[in-house]
């Protein structure tokens, strides 16, 4: 058993106790349940954190959502960047046996974030673990998400694992592996987490940079303008862009590019 809680939080108050062998089995119907009133608009996030942990002792799984909730920017709904507590709650869930642990705490150290060193080894180590068990709870050829849904599926239908957090892992490894110079290999995994995922920008903006520098890919600049689309929001939209009008030799757009706030906002 492992004993996890609110970070800083001390004696039976504040800790759940998890059993381990539940990290491994299909999550609860409670915890897809959670995760869609999560992706509403106008739930209460502080809610869901608090359903989370509820869970948490049967299912250490939630421990990773938990800490997605402070890994992402959901300050609008009060919870803004917090990637201390977030890697918090992902060790927690790894220390329950959470095997999709590995990629939260992945990232932490492919960006460096809350206090992780960043170590591309060892985010592509995790990264792999990760794959590992995902590749053994494929859920096969699946009907993509339907875009005019009110509540598009987040969860896998045969796994309980959402579809984001399967391309995220893919999207984790491309990153070190297109870091690493292995573009072909990195473009596989893009490719399969926006396949999975059609909303995984972390992985169209590299398909992008590929396209506009040639790595891996013929070179393509009018390909890469419209990957790097797929990214808006992103600071990496924000630096390919940037890049995509530097060598147009355009300034007046470059210099709309620098102005945008996004370009000093954290990647993940």
């Amino acid at each position: 058993m492992a004993t996890v809680g609110r970070p800083g939080s001390s004696g039976k108050g504040g800790a759940l106790t998890i059993m381990r062998p539940v990290a491994s089995s299909m999550p609860p119907p409670a915890l897809a349940a959670i995760l869609r009133r999560a992706a509403q608009p106008g739930e209460d996030l502080h809610a869901v954190e608090r359903d989370l942990l509820a869970l948490a002792p049967e299912c250490p799984r939630a421990l990773v959502h938990v800490g997605d909730l402070y890994y992402y920017d959901n300050s609008q709904r009060g919870f803004p960047h917090d990637f201390a507590r977030a890697l918090n709650y992902y060790q927690q869930a790894e220390a329950a046996g959470e095997p999709l642990a590995a990629i939260g705490i992945a990232d932490c150290h492919y960006f460096g974030h809350g206090g992780a060193t960043k170590q591309l080894g060892v985010a592509r180590d995790l990264y792999a673990k990760a794959l590992e068990y995902l590749s053994a709870t494929d859920p096969g050829p699946q009907a993509p998400p339907e875009p005019n849904a009110s509540a598009p599926p987040l969860v896998e239908d045969n796994t309980g694992i959402p579809r984001a957090l399967r391309a995220r892992a893919h999207a984790g490894m491309g990153d070190v592996l297109y870091d690493a110079g292995e573009h072909l290999q990195a473009l596989e995994h893009y490719y399969k987490a926006t396949g999975i995922d059609p909303g995984c920008k972390r992985a169209w903006a590299r398909i992008g940079d590929a396209h506009l520098l040639g790595k891996g890919v013929p070179l393509d600049p009018d390909a890469a303008r419209k990957f790097f689309r797929k990214a808006k929001g992103t600071r990496r939209e924000v630096e390919g862009m940037l890049e995509y009008y530097r060598l147009r030799g355009e300034a007046a757009f470059m210099a709309m590019y620098l102005n945008d706030a996004m370009l000093y906002y954290p990647d993940f």
